[in-house]
């Protein structure tokens, strides 16, 4: 096409706009035959496709395009058209890839994935480029030279594994997993069933922790990458880089103040410019984020839409919005939006309580209230990826919704009443595929549209009545490289800039690169590379690159058009235009800003960590390489190439490290990286293997360092001594898939186990042979999932624990007898959630119980072997995200998790250092004192440990800490208790950092002596009953003598002590001091003298009084009857007619054993 042709979409044969089709993932072939014009040349040209295929697009200037029948080749089509006397010339255009992610099916992905590579290739030999690739890959992007291919193949190799043994994978598990979390969260799960599944629920924002079973529990630390340094300059851009950002947005009135969503990393906020970043939303149940927005007249609200749609892994579960600027954060539109991935979010600029959203699958949503509720706009079934609003218009705003899909024809839809109704508009071009749409923010009628199928960009200045092919001078790239990941990185976004003539439009483009035009299209140049030193504008898959290739996302400031954020593979930047000279582009200039030195979004696939430096670690990653520590936490260096894969330390020398790219491109270096030597190159290395993985797996020998496994779908062994490589150990292949797991057992470098596709094949004569042990579908064996991990018990090479993919069954088995004829396969994952587990360790210092499980929500531990679960992810402060791989080490303390979408974080590991708690004398009588002995299971360290100490009961005390003195493996403490009639017990709690032990003190209690008969001379007995009578009771008891005329009013009481030894008895009175009282006597018996003796006397108390007395046990009881009296007397002799009281509440013996 030329640039300024107008033409209509008859004249491109285009289907009609409300037509689609059912997605078809086939990759066509086609070719650019250039004609020269004549008389007859509409009748000519369908002759040219007669035979090898059909004419897809055709112009007056005699350009045509052919799509080739299945079957036939590029050279073929080539050589017949090159002999026809009115060809000019004949070219092959690069394939299309089909929109990947909307395949589902496992076995449908891999074939259209091979068939594209196929196309491919068949291209290049059209080119005659079989021996060189021109489509930009270069030094460092090892593996498929195929464009287009490195995102899926790594997504392929996640669906696989989650798949299997279905062959698609739709990520519901983990929306209905979201589901279940947010009502438990806020006890609300009928706001996700039935006819309330839009009920608003309510989780908080950064400082969400719900409470923890245990005292001082280790919290998880981030520890990286911070400012990772890219391996290169081409394709990475300038360092920093970090991890895959999806959506960004500019605050409507702050110009420092930027939101970033994180593919699977969350919501991020800076408020300095990107400086610093700080994460909003870590308590939600996903964090794929793919839309963000803030309400333009209250930035306090802000709207993010969930799942990743540019990756396709996680499911979204509706709008996140917060009122109070990311404190909280509500779930709204579960109901209208399902699962669906949010791709774009745009708020009504008119009415800011409008809002419009688009979904990958479903319809066209709006809200009427600023996100808090949504309903369907335009129920239209389709995959919606685009919104656009544009410029102020007599009649109402045009806004925008387009959507597209892999074999379908884009459909593009107007509203001009805030989407009360919808017209679909007519679009030019042939291609299927994704649609980008842009409006212009000055001219009310202008729209542009990019087809990622036609690799165009179409202009319409009449709301799409008619349109104009911009993309004449677009930067494609060579063999349309730019444009060979579209299904993945796409967008176009419109901005302004004033001119001597008024304002005129610019474009950005987002693709491999970031494509920019000042001119409303008329002309195009690639700024992800900047400008050189002559002037000429440079790409982001050139080695002047400035900003990552890849792009996902941009934002345009809203008061300053010449600044904008661009979110892609890398991270985030701030792109400043510095317009030139209105009449002339040379002196035109654009300031970079690159954010990504504090954010934390790095999405990690394995990792490794130092045996004795709890900062030195490194790990592979999604499209980052591997960046590596060294040590500095603070400043990551990178040591690889493309994407990072598997990688290892060597724990006796760790000059010797190993690291990988994608398809087992393997690296070694014996110097710490002074400089490393390649020791496997993919499919050159592994020859005859099946299955070679994107994403590979190394594990070193534990027990020398010597010896590297690598999996494809057999087990190859380097041997770092030698330097060479012994290929499929067995002789044969261990999996009809890639390898996914490979456990070597410490202490025994001959037995090996490997797990891979519903099975786990062992080799116990260092690879010579392999036998399966998983029993898979028997009694007592294994479900038919993917083994993802498998992890020996230190000491015991026959226990052995391992994790499962995929969803409907149990994720943790354990066997403790894998030699036996029939191994046992327990499953001890119980309340763990039914989603894919992708790594297990084991505790150093108590393998048997402890054991801490990555899956792709989280982290979960048990202490006791599986039989209950602890969910440590947002309790101890990991966000909840996937998390690909755990290594754990009992040097340094430290469990740490590799993460895909939050980078690499650290939790220090409970020790397990306390080892015995125990008290004497236990049983212990109330009132006493026991000694408690704290024992370790090593001596305590450097300065001391000091443990927390707690008991659960008021009657017992115990001190806040004992302090186990250095290089000592034992502490005593006192253990106070408290006197109480019943017998009572109480739990010692000692706790360091985490660790827990326990033991229960039996308290004996001191029983009261309640009296068996009671005689007295003249007496009224008030209520309650004597024989009830607790030191606890509240209710007051009374004896008043009320005729004092006749002598000495008396009472006497007579006890029985229960039967077993005795001490001490103690006599125990309480008098009242509210009525009037006489004077009072108490006596006890004394059985060997016959006769009473004083106790104690009272005079009339002024307050209450509590007397006691201690009693004889050898003369104060009846050795054979065990009575014991007692009695109480007035000594206020009154012959006149008076009636003074004696009364008493309580009259108690306690015994004392």
């Amino acid at each position: 096409m030329v640039a300024g042709l107008v033409v209509t979409g008859a004249l491109f044969s285009t289907a009609s706009a409300q037509a689609s089709t059912s997605p078809n993932f086939t990759t066509h072939k086609d070719i650019a035959v250039t004609v020269r014009e004549s008389s007859s040349f509409w009748d000519n040209v369908a002759m040219l496709a007669q035979g090898i295929g059909t004419v897809t697009h055709r112009d007056p200037q005699g350009n045509v395009v052919i799509r080739l029948f299945e079957g036939v080749s590029y050279v073929d089509a080539m050589e017949r058209l090159e002999g026809r006397a009115n060809v000019v010339k004949a070219e092959p255009i690069a394939p299309q890839a089909p929109i990947f992610l909307q395949i589902r099916s496992v076995k449908g992905l891999r074939n259209a994935i091979e068939e594209y590579r196929e196309t491919y290739a068949e291209y290049r030999e059209a080119l005659g480029e079989e021996e060189e690739e021109k489509g930009g890959k270069e030094e460092g992007e090892e593996g498929d030279e195929t464009p287009g291919l490195d995102y899926i193949e790594s997504y392929l190799q996640y669906m696989e594994i989650r798949a299997y043994p279905a062959d698609d994978w739709d990520g519901s598990a983990y929306y209905d997993w979201a589901r279940t979390y947010i009502a438990q969260q806020n006890n609300k799960y009928e706001g996700f069933i039935g006819e309330n599944r839009d009920k608003q629920v309510r989780l908080a924002g950064p400082g969400f922790n719900p409470n923890f079973q245990g005292a001082a529990a280790p919290n998880w630390t981030f520890i990286g990458g911070t400012d990772i340094n890219a391996p290169y300059r081409i394709y990475f851009g300038l360092s920093p880089v970090n991890g895959r950002v999806n959506a960004v947005a500019f605050h409507p009135t702050n110009p420092n103040t930027f939101l970033a969503g994180g593919a699977e990393g969350g919501v991020w906020r800076t408020t300095d410019a990107g400086v610093n970043w700080t994460p909003l939303g870590d308590a939600w149940p996903t964090m794929g984020v793919n839309a963000l927005a803030y309400k333009p007249n209250d930035p306090n609200v802000i709207l993010v839409g969930t799942g990743d749609l540019n990756g396709g892994a996680k499911p979204g579960i509706g709008i996140m919005r917060s009122a109070d600027g990311g404190t909280t954060w509500t779930s709204t539109g579960t109901g209208v939006f399902g699962s669906a991935r949010i791709r774009r979010i745009s708020f009504d600029p008119d009415n800011n309580n409008i809002v419009y959203a688009t979904t990958a699958t479903g319809n066209v949503v709006r809200s009427t209230d600023a996100g808090a509720t949504w309903n369907v706009a335009f129920a239209n079934s389709q995959r919606w990826t685009e919104l656009a609003v544009g410029a102020p218009r007599s009649g109402g705003r045009n806004i925008w919704a387009g959507a597209g899909g892999s074999g379908i024809s884009p459909v593009l839809f107007r509203s001009q009443d805030q989407g009360a109704t919808w017209t679909a508009i007519t679009l030019p071009g042939t291609g299927t595929g994704n649609i980008g749409v842009a409006a212009s923010p000055v001219n009310p009628d202008t729209v542009y549209v990019m087809r990622t199928g036609d690799r165009q960009i179409y202009k319409s200045i009449n709301a799409g009545a008619t349109w104009t092919n911009t993309t004449t001078t677009f930067p494609n790239g060579s063999s349309n490289y730019n444009w060979s990941q579209s299904w993945y990185d796409w967008y176009l976004r419109c901005s302004s800039r004033p001119t001597a003539s008024g304002n005129d439009d610019v474009l950005y483009a987002g693709l491999i690169d970031i494509v920019q035009s000042v001119d409303g299209g008329a002309s195009w140049r690639s700024i992800g590379g900047g400008k050189n030193s002559s002037g000429v504008w440079q790409a982001a898959y050139t080695n002047s690159a400035i900003v990552h290739q890849d792009n996902h996302d941009v934002a345009v400031d809203p008061n300053n058009p010449n600044r904008i954020l661009v979110g892609t593979d890398g991270g985030v930047y701030l792109l400043t235009f510095n317009d030139g000279t209105s009449s002339t582009q040379t002196d035109d200039t654009i300031t970079y800003g690159n954010l990504n030195r504090r954010l934390g979004v790095t999405q990690f696939y394995r990792i490794s960590q130092h045996p004795t430096n709890r900062n030195y670690v490194k790990g592979g990653t999604q499209d980052n390489s591997t960046p590596h520590s060294f040590g500095n936490l603070a400043d990551w260096a990178n040591i690889g190439a493309g994407d990072g894969a598997g990688n290892a330390i060597n724990p006796f020398n760790i000059n010797q490290q190993y690291n990988s790219s994608q398809g087992q491109n393997i690296y070694a270096t014996t110097n710490g990286y002074g400089s490393q030597t390649t020791i496997a190159s993919g499919g050159s290395t592994f020859t005859g293997q099946s299955s070679i993985p994107f994403i590979g797996l190394l594990r070193l020998d534990p027990n020398n360092g010597q010896y590297l496994y690598a999996n494809t779908s057999s087990l190859n062994r380097f041997n770092r001594a030698t330097g060479t490589w012994t290929l499929q150990l067995g002789g044969r292949a261990l999996d009809t898939s890639s390898i996914n797991s490979i456990a070597i057992a410490p202490g025994n470098s001959n037995r090996i186990l490997v797990g891979g596709d519903g099975r786990i094949e062992m080799s116990t004569d260092f690879g010579v042979s392999f036998a399966r042990i998983d029993r898979q579908g028997q009694a007592n064996g294994l479900p038919n999932r993917v083994v993802t991990e498998i992890a020996f018990h230190p000491t015991n090479q026959q226990d052995v624990v391992v994790t499962l993919s995929s969803s409907g069954t149990q994720h943790v088995y354990r066997c403790t007898n894998i030699d036996a004829a029939t191994p046992v396969w327990t499953p001890v994952g119980n309340g763990l959630p039914d989603i894919p587990a992708n790594s297990i360790v084991r505790h150093p210092d108590d393998p048997n119980n402890t054991w801490y499980v990555a899956m792709d929500v989280g982290v979960w531990m048990t202490k006791n072997g599986g039989a209950t679960w602890t969910d440590i992810t947002t309790p101890r402060g990991l966000p909840r995200v996937r998390v690909d791989e755990l290594v754990i080490n009992g040097v340094t303390r430290q469990l740490t998790a590799g993460t895909f979408g939050r980078g690499m974080w650290q939790l220090e590991i409970e020790p397990y250092i306390l080892n015995t708690l125990s008290a004497v004398p236990n049983p212990v009588v109330g009132g006493n004192t026991s000694v408690a002995t704290l024992t370790l299971k090593r001596p305590a360290p450097t300065g001391g440990l000091v443990v927390n100490l707690a008991d659960n009961s008021p009657l017992i005390s115990v001190p806040a800490t004992v302090t186990v003195a250095a290089g000592a493996t034992s502490a005593n403490f006192n253990i106070t208790t408290t006197s109480d009639p019943a017998d009572y017990n109480g739990t010692i709690t000692a706790e360091y950092l985490g660790d827990e032990i326990q033991m229960n003190l039996n308290v004996l209690g001191e029983p009261l002596l309640v009296p068996a008969t009671a005689t007295l001379f003249n007496y009224t007995l008030e209520s309650g009953t004597l024989n009830d009578l607790r030191l606890s009771d509240d209710v007051r008891y009374s004896v008043k003598t009320i005729n004092m005329e006749n002598g000495t009013p008396t009472i006497t009481f007579t006890y029985v002590a229960p039967a077993g030894a005795i001490s001490g008895l103690t006599y125990r009175h309480e008098f009242r001091s509210d009525i009037e009282k006489t004077n009072c006597r108490l006596d006890v018996w004394n059985w060997n003298t016959n006769q009473w003796e004083l106790l104690f006397l009272q005079g009339s108390p002024i307050s209450d009084v509590v007397r006691t007395g201690s009693l004889n046990v050898a003369t104060h009881m009846n050795s054979s009857t065990r009575e014991i009296r007692t009695r109480i007397s007035s000594t206020r002799n009154s012959r006149r007619v008076v009636r003074p009281l004696m009364e008493f509440d309580t009259a108690t013996i306690q015994v004392i054993r």
